[in-house]
């Protein structure tokens, strides 16, 4: 199967490793929010992203 997005951000959380932090740190995985199952527009679907999204720095 061909994941784009897997070679555009091999840095990525795949779902795997993250369903078992998630197992391990149950407080966590209480304190998420529902899933998104109705339809979105763009627009909302970008700003979400964004403001999910942070920088980790290493070193």
């Amino acid at each position: 199967m061909f994941r784009p997005w897997i070679r555009l951000s091999p840095f990525a959380c795949h779902r795997p490793h993250l369903l078992s932090f998630l197992a391990s740190v149950p407080e966590v995985a209480a304190k998420l929010k529902d899933a998104h199952t109705k339809d979105r527009k763009f627009e909302d679907v970008v700003k979400s992203v964004e403001q999910a999204t942070v920088l980790v720095l290493v070193y």
